[in-house]
C-alpha cells in the first residue's frame, strides 16, 4: 500500500486529520478535516439502525487511535491516513492498516465487527492469490481498560487488514505522471500477469453466455449517460450507443470465440495505475471485491483496461506495446479489433462509474469535474470504436467540453 500522493502529518493528539481521498480513476482531493468533520463522515456511510451518536464517537474513538504513531508496536515517525467510499487506511512506517467503515454500501454490508472481520479475510485471501508478498494478515482491534490496542488480549471490536507498504515512488500511476516508464517496466507487469492468468482455470462460459454478459455491460453503461445530473446531450448519447453497438455487432463472432478457446476467467478486475507498484518484484494490489461477478473478465479485456490508463495519462506508446507484447508473451491471437472493443467498453464504464459519483452527496461540489471525466471517457470510447472501424458514417468524436 503506498500513499497515494497524501501529505505526511505526524499524529500525536490528533485534533485534526489530513486525509487522501482517492476516486475511482485515480484523482484525490487532498483535505484537512476536524475529528468533528470526521464523525460526519461516518455517519453518512452508516446505516439507519447505527447512525446514531454513540457509533460515530465509537468510530471517530478509532480513527483518533489508529492516527497516533504510538498505537503501533514499531512506533513509527508519522501516520499518513487516506480516506476512501469504503475504507480508511493508516500508513504507518513499512505497513498499512485498513480499518473498512461500518458501511451499508452497493452490496456491501459491513455495519457489524463480524462483518468486517468477514470481509478482511476475504479481501486477504482474494489479493494473496495474486501479490501475496504485500498482503500479510488480518489483526484484531481490541479494547481494554486502558483503551484501544492492535492484536494481543482483549475484546475484538474491529479489524485490520495489514499490508506492506508499497514505495509510492515505484507506482505505475507516479512513474506515469513522471513520464519515465520504460519498455522493461511493462514487460515486468505483463510477465507477472501472464503468470497469474496461467495459474487461473478459465471460466465455464458458452459463446452465447458471455456475448449475453458483455452485451449487458454495454447496456448499463449506456443506460447511466441517461442520468439527468449527467447532462449530455441527446445527440451525443445517440452517437456513442450507436457507434459502440455497432462496434459490438461487427466482433460478436471473434468475442465468442474468446470464450470458446477459454479465454475468460477470474481475473484482478481493476487494473489501474494506482494498483501497480513496479517493484521489483512487481506486486498488484486491491483486486476488486465484493463483487466477484466482475472479476470474470477475458483477459484480453484487462490487457485493454490497462492500455487505457496509459491513455490516460498521455503514453499512447505504452498502450500500443501492452497489447502487442502481451500477444507474444501469452500466445494469444486477439485481434486488434477485439482490443479495441475493448477499450471502448472500459472507457465506457469509466463513463458510468463517473455518472454515478453524480448520485454521492459528498461530491456535489465535485459535479462538474465529475461531467467532465464522463465526456473524456465518451470521447476515449468514440476513438477506440473509430479505430475499430466501427462507427459509422457520419459519427464524429466530440470535443470534451
Amino acid at each position: 500500500m503506498h500513499a497515494r500522493l497524501a501529505r505526511a502529518r505526524t499524529f500525536t493528539h490528533c485534533a485534526s486529520i489530513e486525509v487522501c481521498t482517492p476516486h475511482t480513476g485515480g484523482e484525490h482531493a487532498t483535505r484537512r478535516r476536524t475529528m468533528a468533520g470526521t464523525r460526519a463522515s461516518f455517519m453518512t456511510r452508516l446505516g439507519p439502525d447505527d447512525a446514531r451518536p454513540a457509533a460515530a464517537a465509537d468510530a471517530a474513538a478509532k480513527i483518533a487511535f489508529l492516527s497516533d504513531p504510538s498505537a503501533y508496536a514499531d512506533r513509527p515517525t508519522q501516520v499518513t491516513v487516506i480516506e476512501t467510499h469504503f475504507a480508511w487506511v493508516f500508513l504507518a512506517g513499512a505497513r498499512a492498516y485498513k480499518l473498512k467503515k461500518a458501511s451499508h454500501l452497493r452490496g456491501a454490508d459491513w455495519r457489524t465487527p463480524e462483518a468486517r472481520e468477514h470481509a478482511c479475510r476475504e479481501e486477504l485471501q482474494l489479493n494473496r492469490q495474486i501479490s501475496a508478498l504485500t498482503y500479510l494478515g488480518v489483526e484484531p482491534l481490541v479494547r481494554t481498560g486502558a483503551g484501544f490496542r492492535i492484536g494481543g488480549e482483549g475484546k475484538a471490536v474491529d479489524w485490520l487488514l495489514v499490508m506492506r507498504r508499497l514505495d509510492k515512488r515505484r507506482m505505475l500511476e507516479t512513474v506515469l505522471a513522471a513520464d519515465t516508464l520504460t519498455p522493461s517496466d511493462l514487460e515486468a507487469i505483463l510477465q507477472f500477469l501472464v503468470n497469474f492468468y496461467r495459474s487461473r482455470p478459465p471460466l465455464p462460459f458458452t459463446p452465447e453466455a458471455y456475448l449475453r454478459r458483455v452485451a449487458s455491460r454495454m447496456e448499463e453503461a449506456l443506460r447511466a449517460l441517461e442520468h439527468p445530473r449527467a447532462a449530455l446531450e441527446r445527440t451525443d448519447i445517440e452517437r456513442i450507443a450507436t457507434a459502440l453497438r455497432t462496434s459490438f455487432s461487427s466482433r460478436r463472432s471473434q468475442l465468442g470465440e474468446r470464450a470458446t478457446h477459454h479465454h475468460i476467467l477470474e481475473g484482478h478486475g481493476d487494473l489501474r495505475a494506482e494498483h501497480i507498484c513496479l517493484g521489483p518484484p512487481v506486486q498488484i494490489i486491491d483486486a476488486l471485491e465484493v463483487y466477484a461477478d466482475l472479476r470474470m473478465l477475458d483477459t484480453a479485456e484487462e490487457i485493454a483496461m490497462l492500455a487505457l490508463e496509459c491513455e490516460r495519462h498521455g503514453a499512447d506508446w505504452a498502450a500500443a506495446y501492452l497489447r502487442g507484447r502481451y500477444r507474444a508473451l501469452a500466445s494469444d491471437p486477439c485481434g486488434e479489433e477485439v482490443f479495441e472493443f475493448y477499450m471502448a467498453l472500459r472507457a465506457m464504464n469509466q463513463a458510468k462509474l463517473a455518472i454515478w459519483h453524480l448520485d454521492d452527496p459528498e461530491q456535489l461540489r465535485a459535479a462538474a469535474r465529475w461531467r467532465e471525466r464522463a465526456q473524456n471517457a465518451i470521447s476515449g470510447a468514440l476513438r477506440h470504436c473509430s479505430t475499430s472501424g466501427a462507427t459509422p458514417p457520419g459519427v464524429g468524436v466530440p470535443a470534451p467540453r
